[in-house]
């Protein structure tokens, strides 16, 4: 079984039981922060949204969430293409004439510099290899597009938290301990809950993630070097759910004022956030 299949499988699982809507990266509030994003990127970079938002090819769309971020904020043309034909059956039902079609995004059959961004969500840690996702990217978008990847597990969080767990030192301060169990489990155990529920055998999940399971996520200063080395001209990092968030998800000024620190230390504070999304500008 490759890695195509294995995603296939957990995938129409997901779409056929409905349990895919109920994802927490479908939440209301993660749509209106992804949102958020796009339009502080927009301001920060420089960037057009009437010329960004033109015409958009979705990788990996799945039920249609780039979809639902981007039609409020003045999207006017999507292409959204899946390996995975249960959960395109699923986002045309939810957003009646969309243009969802079955693709592979590692060969894409549009033409070059036709779209003027190219998005992808949740997506790059299923593939075996990103280097021929993000040529294609660049070769189908315009000059002056943009290339988006959200929430792309953090290698650097994820080894931080391996240390972390096999640490011998007794803190002073260290409340925040039973996440690190629960970071633990959501990031490598997955298998099991997958076994529990569906009887899945966890080697397929295992299988469908192949950047979490054989490298612990990606490498945020790796990609960067690899987009640029493709022919990007400049990549902006925007860091998601940093270590300890859900414990202060009822206080949420106390959240934000920790967020909005962490995010402005750069580079320094990378290892201290789960995920990571980025901009590659052509």
């Amino acid at each position: 079984m490759d890695t195509i299949k294995a995603n296939q499988i957990v995938h129409g699982l997901l779409a056929k039981t409905g349990d895919y809507e109920n994802s927490p990266h479908l939440l209301p509030e993660n749509v209106q922060h992804v949102r958020t994003v796009f339009l502080d990127i927009f301001k920060r970079a420089g960037i057009q949204p009437n010329y960004c938002l033109s015409n958009c090819l979705d990788l990996g769309c799945g039920t249609g969430f780039m979809y639902e971020v981007l039609k409020d904020i003045g999207l006017k043309s999507y292409i959204g293409i899946d390996i995975t034909a249960e959960m395109l059956s699923v986002c045309k039902r939810k957003f009646l004439g969309v243009d969802v079609r079955i693709g592979d995004a590692t060969c894409l059959s549009f033409s070059d510099k036709e779209f003027t961004l190219v998005t992808n969500y949740s997506f790059l840690d299923h593939l075996d290899n990103v280097r021929p996702v993000f040529e294609e990217a660049f070769r189908t978008l315009k000059d002056g597009g943009v290339f988006y990847s959200g929430l792309i597990p953090n290698a650097d969080f994820s080894i931080n938290l391996h240390r972390a767990n096999e640490s011998h030192c007794e803190f002073i301060q260290d409340s925040l301990r039973t996440s690190l169990s629960r970071e633990m489990d959501s990031m490598f155990d997955n298998g099991s809950i997958y076994k529990d529920k569906y009887g899945m055998d966890p080697g397929i999940l295992q299988l469908a993630e192949p950047q979490k399971t054989l490298h612990f996520g990606l490498s945020l200063d790796d990609l960067s070097a690899l987009l640029k080395e493709i022919g990007f001209s400049r990549v902006i990092v925007s860091p998601n759910w940093y270590y300890g968030q859900r414990e202060l998800k009822g206080e949420y000024t106390r959240m934000k004022i920790v967020e909005e620190y962490l995010a402005s230390c750069g580079s320094v504070s990378q290892q201290m956030f789960k995920y990571f999304d980025f901009f590659a500008i052509k």
